[in-house]
């Protein structure tokens, strides 16, 4: 048996989540973080992000509106046209 294949008995269990960060073998210790203050919420979002939704939905029922009217269009105009062949 080589000496590599001998289990290590003496291994000391090591914390990584030590408060002692220069014991600690992570590779971030927690004095590398710094602590963001919270901030406050901006509120106005909401009001705004709600307009922009709203504009947005009206231009996309607009375009979706014309395309079938447009499509409805071409039809009649089809069907009217070979009424008068008729």
């Amino acid at each position: 048996m080589s000496t590599g294949d001998t289990p290590v008995q003496h291994q000391s269990k090591t914390s990584y989540d030590s408060d002692d960060s220069s014991s600690s073998r992570s590779v971030f210790n927690r004095s590398d973080f710094q602590t963001i203050p919270p901030q406050a919420i901006n509120t106005q979002f909401n009001s705004i992000f709600s307009e922009e939704i709203s504009s947005v939905v009206k231009a996309i029922n607009y375009e979706q509106m014309h395309k079938s009217n447009s499509q409805i269009r071409f039809l009649e105009d089809k069907i009217n046209n070979q009424n008068k062949t008729l």
